[in-house]
């Protein structure tokens, strides 16, 4: 949520919003300059991904399955 900067999460098994603490050190920025220099580190073939390809592949299935809960305007199970 950007606009108090914590992420929320809805619990269906609750029925209800959660929110999750951050630490109050931390700085969103941090999140964006690791994920640089993890991807540079894989490039240089240092580090190996932290996802893989059936990651990816999870990703677009919850991806695709959001639109489609959007569009019909009902819950997909995945």
């Amino acid at each position: 949520n950007n606009e108090d900067g914590r992420p929320h999460i809805f619990s269906s098994d609750l029925e209800k919003w959660e929110t999750i603490e951050i630490q109050k050190d931390f700085e969103r920025n941090d999140m964006f300059l690791e994920e640089m220099r993890h991807f540079l580190s894989v490039a240089r073939g240092i580090e190996k991904p932290a996802c893989d390809y059936l990651d990816g592949k999870r990703s677009l299935e919850l991806a695709l399955a959001v639109h489609k809960s959007n569009k019909e305007k009902k819950f997909i199970k995945i």
